[in-house]
């Protein structure tokens, strides 16, 4: 969703009005693309130390768990918004980072010389759809003039077919609000408009009743800012995937893939297509034949000079240059190898291994979880389960399937094996930014080490807070029971308050370790 960057102030400053929340989107940060360049055969910056530029940055949410994790990183974001850009400086004098800036400015007034080859990563994730004609040009003009030789960007946009539905939806949004001035109205407005429209359109128009349904399910999935700043923008164009491509080209700019990378392969396509696909050697032209059946409305794309030429032809054995994380989980806890094992993701997509081999390799990694672990090291760690002298066989099973499976979803490549536990130490401690984070006022969300965003709620924030690397799980529940009993903090079993010394003391017993368990299950915790 569009921050301010590059769009002219308004007279109702509605931006600034109603900020947009600034998130981490760990699919355009610079390991993410370092791993899409590298599998297309590219020589990418080395992400660690890379310079990395946000076009677009808002409060520096995308910015932040960049700069932590890679202190050799200079990171430097741009939005025009100057509410933002002060949250933002803020956030990081707090943070004591050293290695992030931020700068009000607009994009056309961006100097393209001065800054000529001076990024490794350029990032413009929610902008590119929701800007004037001109702006847009001038993304494109600053990825191809201020990229590294060998660097990457990443944009993303609103697509058709996918969008069309939806863009019918918009306009009746923005009649039916054009009379309300305040942004809240406009928000509340939009969303009865939708229930109105679903509760009177005749359920012999189901086509149209589904995609009235469907939109307002997303949208009850997402927060106010999102709504107003997508839908409600006075700008918000979409484009087919082969008219992005157009764009590139006249730019000197090539497509690398998408940041989904499992969005590109054929084999993921209806049996009926699969060949048909095959057949269309031109990626833009296959990609965009993928778009009309899928109905795809999103993309992130991402680019590369147009002197660099991705390569196509992937091979097997790549697997063993990235590290793996998965979903997957055996459908019968602690299978018996030596049969057939089916593992199964969270949404029921799934496979069968027939091999004691391959099925000690997938149950590791699904051990492993979350976190991402070198191909090389998992090959290790099942040639030492197997009692085997040779890493080969195990190396040839993953190198037969593994590249397959990742482009299906089932695994996900990784530039880099982030460090983080999922278990509690003696003395657990939060990842330093979800501790910040977890102090904000307000705050309902994290991000984890992976890059990614947490659901989290007052309770969780105040283990986390207190969870900095000095305190046992005993010591954390002791110092919340110190504020409940000083009335600075309230504590509920079964929604009822509790006053008693003992029985607060025994919840937070209870409760803390779970808590906390829980965070680390979900990457927030780095000892």
């Amino acid at each position: 969703m569009a921050t301010a960057a590059a769009r002219k102030p308004k007279q109702d400053n509605s931006y600034d009005a109603v900020l947009y929340e600034s998130y981490s989107y760990p699919q355009t940060q610079p390991q993410h693309l370092h791993m899409v360049g590298t599998l297309f055969g590219l020589n990418p910056p080395d992400f660690r130390k890379a310079r990395v530029l946000e076009i677009g940055c808002a409060s520096g949410g995308n910015l932040f768990p960049v700069a932590l994790a890679y202190p050799g990183s200079q990171c430097t974001g741009l939005d025009l918004s100057e509410e933002q850009v002060a949250l933002a400086n803020a956030h990081r004098e707090a943070l004591g980072l050293t290695n992030v800036n931020f700068l009000q400015q607009d994009i056309l007034a961006f100097d393209l010389k001065k800054n000529a080859g001076k990024f490794d990563y350029i990032v413009c994730h929610g902008v590119f759809s929701w800007v004037p004609a001109p702006v847009r040009q001038r993304i494109l003009e600053l990825c191809r003039a201020c990229l590294s030789p060998d660097g990457l960007a990443v944009v993303s946009y609103n697509t058709l077919p996918g969008w069309n539905a939806v863009r019918s939806l918009r306009d009746m949004m923005l009649y039916h609000t054009r009379r309300f001035a305040d942004p809240a109205e406009k928000i509340r407005q939009s969303r009865a408009l939708l229930e109105f429209l679903l509760e009177s359109v005749p359920t012999a128009q189901s086509g149209y009743r589904a995609t009235i349904e469907e939109e307002l399910k997303l949208l009850k999935k997402t927060n106010d800012s999102y709504l107003f700043h997508d839908h409600l923008e006075d700008t918000n164009s979409q484009f087919y995937f082969n008219e992005f491509a157009e764009m590139l080209d006249a730019n000197d700019l090539a497509y690398v893939g998408d940041t989904a990378v499992s969005s590109m392969f054929v084999e993921n396509m209806p049996k009926q297509a699969v060949e048909k696909l095959k057949a269309v050697n031109n990626i833009v032209r296959q990609e965009q034949y993928m778009d009309f059946i899928v109905n795809r409305r999103f993309r992130s794309s991402v680019l590369c000079r147009r002197d660099r030429v991705p390569n196509r032809a992937l091979k097997p054995a790549q697997i063993l240059d990235f590290a793996l994380s998965t979903s997957l989980k055996p459908e019968q806890p602690a299978p018996d190898t030596s049969r057939p094992v089916s593992f199964k993701t969270a949404n029921g997509l799934g496979f069968t291994s027939h091999s004691e081999t391959a099925s000690t390799l997938y149950l590791t990694l699904a051990e492993s979880g979350k976190h991402p672990i070198a191909a090389r090291e998992l090959v290790k760690a099942v040639q030492k389960k197997l009692k085997l002298k040779s890493p080969e066989t195990i190396e040839a099973v993953l190198t037969e399937a593994g590249l397959q499976l990742a482009l299906r979803g089932f695994i996900l490549l990784h530039s880099d094996t982030p460090e983080f536990v999922t278990a509690l130490s003696k003395k657990p401690e939060t990842w330093p930014l979800a501790r910040y984070q977890a102090g904000l006022k307000n705050c309902t969300s994290l991000t984890n080490r992976l890059g990614g965003t947490v659901a989290s709620d007052m309770f969780a924030n105040l283990c986390l807070q207190l969870a900095d690397g000095t305190r046992t799980v005993n010591d954390i529940a002791d110092a919340i029971a110190q504020q409940a009993l000083s009335g600075e903090i309230n504590v509920h079993r079964a929604g009822n308050k509790l006053t008693g010394e003992k029985d607060i003391r025994a919840e937070l017993a209870e409760k803390v370790p779970v808590t906390l368990e829980k965070c680390a299950q979900q990457a927030l915790m780095v000892a």
